[in-house]
This record gives structure tokens, sequence and C-alpha cells, in this order.
């Protein structure tokens, strides 16, 4: 069983809402369309070889890291990063992982519905950046 280990860094985009042109055909935001690309540029970087599941069930594990905004005192900076959350935050983290799982389809594994347990942990720190960690889910 391995695991499959990448790091993206910067600020974790949120899957965006579909658009619509007004003929009717749906597409995804520009700013959503980026991010999926910056995710599989991250993950080939790290694994040039490209996919690394078919058809087994998966498992995610996605950290969200979220830097502590520059205005706050080193003080409120540092109890934040040990013993906060970002609750109020914006970005929800079922849409982090929305952004993130679409991204990897074709790439890391054939279809996220592959995904059969996932974890997201959204934390403090003093950068942004996402880790991801896929793993072949046995029972």
């Amino acid at each position: 069983m391995k695991d499959i280990y990448f790091v993206i860094d910067g600020p974790v985009c949120p899957k965006g809402r579909p658009r619509f042109t007004r003929g009717g055909r749906a597409y995804t935001p520009k700013r959503t369309h980026d991010y999926e690309t910056k995710v599989k540029d991250a993950y080939l970087r790290e694994y040039p070889s490209g996919m690394a599941f078919k058809d087994e069930p998966l498992e995610m594990v996605l950290n969200v890291y979220m830097a502590v905004p520059k205005s706050f005192s080193k003080k409120k900076r540092d109890h934040m990063i040990c013993f906060e959350y970002p609750t109020l935050h914006k970005g929800d983290a079922d849409n982090f992982l929305k952004s993130i799982a679409d991204a990897c389809n074709g790439v890391v594994y054939t279809d996220d519905c592959q995904i059969v347990s996932a974890i997201v942990n959204k934390i403090w720190s003093e950068t942004d950046k996402a880790e991801v960690t896929i793993r072949e889910k046995k029972r």
C-alpha cells in the first residue's frame, strides 16, 4: 500500500459554483480552474509518472493551512496558531476538499468517486498551503 503525499503552496481556493453561459452551458469559474491546474502541477512535480491509483477505494487526508492575518500582534498570532481553529475564516472544509478532489481526477486516480473516506483539517499557520495525502483504503 503506497501513500501519495504532495504540497500545494499558497492559499487554497474553495470549489466555486458552476457558472452558466446565456446558452445554458455550464463552465467552471476561472479562479477555480486555475487552482485545479496548480493542484495538478504540484502532484506531477512530485510524481511525474502520473496516475497512482486505478480502481481502488481511497482515503484522502487534507490539511489546509491558513495564514494568520499580518495585522494581528505577534502574541495574538502565536495564540491562534497554538490554540485556535480558523472557524470564522472564509472557505468551508467541504469546498476545499471538492476543489482538490476534482483536480486530482484523471491525474492521481481515475475518478473522485473512489474516495470513500476523507478527513479535512483547517489549521492556522504562518503561511498558506495545503498538504494532501491519498492512500488505498483497506477494510
